[in-house]
């Protein structure tokens, strides 16, 4: 391990000689802090071969090998660097800034995501009671990462003879301007979903599996018992998605007109002509800023555990 942070600081000190100013750290999260921590990088740019082999500077994660690191997971599948190559996308880069995390598709802004440290740990904990990803890790590694100025490209293999498509400027349009719709929304859904404890769902004290679709099993449903999670709340709004876990929110996906119609052209050119999701994003997420959705799910109480307040956000 020790070899390991070696290597790793070897190449970061590289990087740092050999590439532009320093990304900005997030300011907020430098003034919560408390205790005083801040380091700002260089933009990493990451180049991805059509093997999906990446490199940094020319320097292949292979000489990680040397400290015994499986480097194998580094890589990417190759069908997806040719699938991004054939869509002509060449770059993507994402960037932690002041409450969250910006993501840019050939210099083009994405819906992104609004964090602070609470909405963080909710979602841990949520990942914790799902058994998703490395729950654990992430939970001693975030107070770190979402104070660092970093910013990461992954830039892939253009076409033969494509003009080249510039990076955003660092620390340029860190904070988006939003203009999310006035207008009244086109549509309007807002109901209750009750879980039993065998992980059947109900409307109005009406089966609703067939019509849900979503029986959850009753190993799930004891995981989030013992969590004490007893609801989960999706609301969309115009501005974007939040997720409640017991009223409180999980990181929010914020967006605008804009922001979803360059995540519209994104897929579809991604997208295989023939894929059958294909006609169901172009009719649907251009327009999802329009909808005023609310669903709230009860969850089936904990032996022992005391109600908590369950009710619908505006």
């Amino acid at each position: 391990m020790r070899r390991l942070l070696l290597v790793v600081l070897a190449l970061s000190l590289l990087a740092a000689g050999c590439s532009g100013p320093a990304v900005p750290s997030p300011r907020s999260a430098i003034e919560d802090l408390g205790e005083k921590f801040q380091i700002s990088l260089p933009r990493l740019t990451v180049d991805i071969d059509a093997d999906g082999t990446p490199s940094i500077l020319g320097i292949s994660p292979a000489i990680l090998s040397l400290v015994g690191v499986d480097t194998e997971a580094f890589k990417f599948p190759a069908e997806t660097v040719a699938r991004l190559s054939e869509a002509n996308i060449q770059h993507i880069e994402i960037a932690v800034v002041d409450g969250g995390l910006r993501i840019w598709v050939n210099g083009e802004a994405l819906p992104f995501v609004q964090t602070d440290q609470d909405s963080l740990q909710r979602a841990v904990q949520l990942m914790g009671a799902l058994d998703v990803g490395p729950a654990s890790t992430l939970e001693r590694l975030l107070p770190v990462l979402t104070r660092l100025g970093l910013d990461v490209v992954l830039r892939f293999p253009a076409q033969p003879g494509a003009a080249q498509i510039p990076l955003t400027t660092v620390g340029e349009a860190r904070q988006p301007d939003l203009t999310p719709l006035a207008e009244p929304a086109s549509l309007v859904a807002r109901f209750e979903v009750k879980y039993d404890e065998e992980g059947n769902p109900s409307v109005m004290g009406i089966d609703a599996g067939q019509a849900i679709g979503q029986v959850l099993s009753p190993e799930l449903i004891q995981k989030l018992q013992a969590e004490n999670i007893q609801t989960l709340e999706i609301r969309n709004k115009p501005d974007g998605l939040t997720i409640y876990i017991n009223g409180e929110p999980l990181p929010t996906l914020k967006w605008d007109t804009e922001l979803l119609g360059n995540a519209t052209d994104l897929l579809t050119g991604y997208l295989p002509s023939d894929s059958a999701l294909l006609p169901l994003l172009q009719a649907f997420l251009p327009t999802i800023d329009r909808a005023d959705i609310d669903i709230l799910v009860h969850l089936p109480l904990a032996p022992g555990r005391e109600p908590l307040p369950a009710m619908m956000h505006e």
